[in-house]
């Protein structure tokens, strides 16, 4: 396991696949940390909390979100 945030990355961006796959692969670290930082500033300015099935469920509702809007 990595223990560096570059480390993570530069063994993520080494899968093999199509084009798309490797397109849609890339996108899921960037949806991972985006529901990790909203909720981070949720509980750091709004004072609220959400359990950690929520924020999995947002990472998957971004990435439907981004499919939907046409990225291909």
């Amino acid at each position: 396991m990595p223990v560096h945030i570059a480390d993570l990355l530069s063994c993520w961006m080494r899968r093999g696949g199509s084009k798309t796959q490797k397109k849609w692969w890339n996108l899921v670290p960037s949806c991972i940390w985006w529901s990790i930082w909203r909720e981070r500033n949720n509980r750091c300015f709004k004072n609220i909390t959400n359990p950690m099935q929520k924020v999995k469920e947002s990472c998957i509702n971004t990435l439907f979100l981004v499919y939907r809007r046409g990225y291909r």
